[in-house]
């Protein structure tokens, strides 16, 4: 957490870096999403990966993809 204000409850992190990719359309990184949420690196990375989770667990056209640091929401390649 950064300067010691949370703007969320964890369990609303992978909700809310689902919809920051969603919008982004380019690869954002960890370091930004965790400064845009006021999380810590860690946290958001904890977020980032109950998030994956939800995207492989089920049948989805959507995949979340990673790039070094960095993530990106893409359409899974067989659609």
């Amino acid at each position: 957490m950064r300067g010691g204000i949370r703007f969320l409850e964890l369990n609303e992190a992978p909700l809310a870096i689902e919809a920051i990719l969603f919008v982004s359309g380019e690869p954002v990184s960890v370091p930004e999403l965790a400064e845009a949420l006021g999380l810590s690196e860690m946290e958001t990375m904890h977020a980032v990966e109950a998030l994956q989770r939800e995207y492989e667990s089920g049948s989805r056209g959507i995949a979340l993809r990673r790039y070094g640091d960095h993530l990106k929401l893409e359409t899974r390649p067989e659609y």
